[in-house]
């Protein structure tokens, strides 16, 4: 093979290469990452604040220890089951769009005042301060600012409404957790006395004994079914028996 003909051949393989590499780029294009909304390393968080819906509960890991408290170490050790993965996911989020530079109006977001602020404090004491607002149309998202930021983010609405639990319903050791949407039947017993209670959806209340039974005192019966779905421990019923 002469020199010129290997010349020739080298240059058609570049040329060949070249034009798959661009096609290639241009079909299957490397995503960009997201951007983080803030990032803490989980190690270093010790304190978290969240306030939803008027309700604000403060947690507080003990230090040198993994345990992390319910209003503070002087408060109620957090159960672990519902704790879980909790600050892995507080020590940041990721960014699902990236709205505003400049966010002007926080209002006409949920923003002002927002439907959720929380703090997270690390041990060096860094305070990073945020706030959650409506979600989006789509309602896949909802949007969120830090303080101190002018930005207008959006944040995938699963990791807020986790992060809203937080405030309104604070994992706290249970006895048991059933959905209260599904109850129908209750059964107390107490020294050979068992009274029952049953769910009449045709009138939307609870009744005493049997199906045509008289309807509960609304007074007396209060947040009764939401205290059975899921009794904390040390307001179990005691000697009684408990049937649902």
């Amino acid at each position: 093979m002469n020199l010129k003909l290997s010349i020739l051949l080298v240059a058609v393989l570049l040329i060949v290469g070249g034009v798959f590499l661009a096609l290639r780029n241009g079909t299957d294009p490397v995503p960009e990452p997201r951007l983080w909304f803030y990032q803490m390393q989980v190690d270093s968080l010790a304190q978290v604040s969240v306030t939803h819906q008027g309700q604000t509960v403060e947690y507080s890991k003990k230090a040198g220890t993994f345990d992390w408290y319910i209003q503070g170490p002087g408060g109620t050790l957090v159960f672990q089951g519902l704790w879980g993965g909790k600050p892995l996911l507080l020590s940041g989020p990721k960014v699902s769009r990236v709205i505003s530079d400049n966010l002007v109006d926080p209002g006409n977001f949920g923003l002002d005042p927002p439907q959720t602020s929380i703090m997270v404090t690390d041990k060096s004491g860094n305070v990073i301060e945020f706030h959650l607002g409506n979600l989006t149309p789509d309602t896949q998202d909802q949007y969120a600012r830090l303080v101190g930021d002018d930005g207008l983010f959006t944040l995938t609405r699963h990791w807020g409404k986790v992060v809203n639990l937080l405030a309104t319903d604070p994992p706290f050791l249970r006895l048991f957790q059933i959905d209260e949407g599904r109850m129908e039947y209750i059964a107390v017993s107490d020294e050979g006395q068992t009274i029952t209670y049953i769910w009449m959806p045709q009138i939307g209340e609870w009744v005493i004994g049997a199906s045509g039974g008289n309807p509960v005192s609304q007074q007396d019966w209060g947040d009764t079914a939401t205290m059975l779905s899921g009794p904390l421990v040390g307001q179990a019923p005691g000697r009684h028996t408990l049937r649902i």
